[in-house]
């Protein structure tokens, strides 16, 4: 399998797999989602969240999120639209740098938080060399943003992969008013017979985060760990320090049971059950709990539930 993409991509499935089917702070959720293909072969998908979560007074706020997507074959429109913010961005596959040895495309976006004067502006282009030669693919990524209409930033970044088992890549933020990066990321990878391993690194914030995911153990589905250091804190390594570990069982018909623990000073373990009854219907029950009480005062911890339902029309 071909694991190279772009670097904002490379590791969003591993860091997803933390976090999704999990409860934090929303005890319910509602997922709807529709998709449809029209006759010219366009396919128009909506999706609608509503959430439920607690607050400081031991209430509940609610919250909304819609999604609408149009794919076509040469361009793509997304729209996202929250109780804050507005984001729509399209993309074109330009034809003459679209085919069997190269990728691309041209994206625009506008970002606009609710209550602020003036949107951002981004304007990207990504370009893929996937049979640079038989051994070596390569992925860029640049983008210009116009924040607030006032301030210009940007972004590179590259990912090289080699024999589609070993994969270098960095990122660099930076501000045109101070003409210094605000951000320096990278990482170094390696898929081994499918034993991901990967390191990377915020060379400013002096973080490096270091972890694996196997689908190689037995009786599970996949187990994933991952460990934080803050390098430039001060203290014995141990609190500066903090590791997630999860597991996902093996299906068991339409179920399927996700395990994950949070560790540092304190010790958090987390609960996933998901059920498909349907094509059209999941349902999805989480807890959060602390469940080694030496480690601090459970009292003083919160208990959380929660229950998602997603529905495929």
């Amino acid at each position: 399998k071909n694991m190279a993409t772009y670097y904002t991509d490379f590791l969003r499935s591993y860091d997803d797999f933390y976090t999704k089917g999990f409860a934090t702070s929303n005890p319910f959720e509602f997922i709807a989602k529709s998709t449809r293909v029209s006759d010219k072969g366009t396919k128009h998908s909506i999706e609608e969240k509503v959430a439920f979560s607690r607050n400081e007074e031991g209430g509940f706020n609610s919250a909304s999120e819609i999604k609408l997507k149009s794919v076509k074959t040469k361009s793509t429109t997304d729209i996202k639209l929250t109780g804050s913010k507005v984001k729509i961005e399209k993309s074109c596959k330009p034809e003459q740098i679209n085919n069997a040895d190269t990728k691309g495309l041209f994206l625009g976006r506008l970002d606009h938080k609710i209550g602020d004067e003036r949107p951002s502006l981004t304007a990207g282009a990504k370009y893929a060399l996937p049979r640079l030669n038989d051994e070596v693919e390569a992925y860029f990524e640049a983008n210009a943003t116009y924040k607030g209409l006032s301030q210009w930033a940007g972004d590179i970044s590259a990912l090289i992969g080699y024999q589609k088992r070993f994969f270098l890549g960095s990122q660099i933020f930076a501000d045109a008013k101070t003409k210094k990066a605000t951000q320096i990321t990278g990482i170094a990878a390696a898929n081994l017979e499918g034993n991901f391993v990967y390191l990377h690194t915020d060379c400013l914030s002096h973080i490096l985060r270091f972890g694996f995911n196997t689908k190689q153990v037995p009786f599970l589905d996949t187990l994933a760990a991952e460990t934080t250091i803050a390098l430039k804190e001060e203290g014995p390594i141990a609190d500066r320090c903090t590791t997630k570990l999860a597991i996902s069982m093996p299906k068991l018909g339409t179920s399927q049971v996700k395990i994950k623990l949070d560790i540092s000073k304190k010790i958090f373990g987390h609960f996933s059950m998901s059920h498909k009854f349907n094509d059209n219907l999941t349902l999805t029950f989480t807890d959060h709990v602390n469940p080694i009480g030496i480690f601090c005062d459970s009292a003083n911890n919160d208990y959380n539930t929660g229950v998602s339902f997603e529905g495929n029309f």
